[in-house]
């Protein structure tokens, strides 16, 4: 098992909203806060390599920009929203990327790039308290940490 090190204080750079365009015409902004970062121990590769592998953790953020629309006349209005699992699934919803975000942040040592994607999403029988879809979404983080001795003088 890697030994975990832990990093240092993450500040935040840059941190907004990726948004895509949902077929029924609704926006879903979507993002992955970072909340915390490890990395495993510095390991040496057969080519004699580096190699460090991070461990992200992320807490998912979402919303809706509704038209209004949508028919959500036979919704369950369910206030405060339920927490959606994969059984509240209906039908499968598409959508086309209208903002994708890079997301940055930084540590003492590290400059860490995130970015979001969405992977699915779903209708369900609910709706919020404004009348608007409650959703059902997958979505992935990637990042990348660069250390910032590699950058040069900045």
């Amino acid at each position: 098992m890697p030994e975990i090190i832990k990093s240092d204080f993450i500040t935040t750079i840059r941190e907004e909203f990726s948004e895509y365009l949902l077929d029924d015409g609704n926006t879903l902004k979507i993002k992955n806060v970072l909340v915390s970062i490890g990395r495993t121990k510095e390991t040496k590769t057969e080519a004699g390599k580096t190699l460090v592998k991070a461990l992200f953790q992320f807490h998912p953020v979402t919303g809706i920009i509704s038209t209004g629309k949508v028919d959500v006349s036979k919704l369950e209005l369910k206030d405060p929203p339920p927490i959606i699992t994969t059984q509240d699934r209906q039908s499968q919803i598409g959508f086309k990327a209208k903002r994708n975000i890079l997301n940055l942040y930084e540590t003492e040592q590290l400059l860490i790039v995130t970015r979001d994607e969405l992977t699915g999403v779903w209708t369900t029988q609910f709706k919020d308290k404004t009348e608007t879809p409650i959703y059902s979404v997958e979505m992935v983080a990637t990042g990348a940490i660069i250390p910032k001795k590699d950058l040069g003088p900045m």
